[in-house]
């Protein structure tokens, strides 16, 4: 996925509308061919948990911005198709999967590990078992949040 993000021709290809960078190595280099949501995650040495909550504390500006994308060019080509949105990290394992995990399982309103599964099912990817309660009780924040701004 790094190396997509970085080839214009494979973004235009893949039909790539937005790219959510998940490292401190990613660049905004098409910003005229695909709109870019940039969190420079440094790559440090921390605990599991504590890479977990870095993650969660993401995860709503990352759902929103995916839930936008997808909004936006749904409303402009007035279909129920919407953009595709890259989302990235250096190695593409473990951030990535774990916010398109936690984006998948708010926007389809998924239990988390199912959408893991999905993911999983498309690319080898790992969620550490340790980042899951900390991922779920963010998403149920995210979920409570929700709620009651819509009421």
């Amino acid at each position: 996925p790094f190396s997509v993000a970085r080839d214009r021709e494979a973004l235009s290809r893949l039909g790539v509308t937005h790219v959510l960078c998940l490292s401190a190595e990613g660049r905004c280099e098409h910003a005229d061919l695909v709109t870019y949501l940039d969190i420079p995650l440094v790559e440090v040495e921390c605990t599991l948990e504590d890479g977990a909550r870095q993650i969660a504390e993401l995860v709503p500006i990352c759902v929103e911005f995916v839930q936008g994308a997808l909004r936006a060019v749904a409303d402009e080509r007035k279909s129920r198709c919407g953009g595709r949105v890259l989302v990235h990290c250096l190695h593409g394992r473990t951030r990535s999967a774990a916010v398109v995990s936690c984006c998948r399982a708010m926007l389809l309103e998924e239990n988390l590990r199912v959408a893991y599964e999905a993911v999983k099912s498309k690319r080898d990817v790992h969620i550490p078992e340790e980042w899951f309660p900390i991922l779920e009780a963010c998403l149920s924040r995210c979920v409570s949040q929700a709620d009651s701004n819509q009421a």
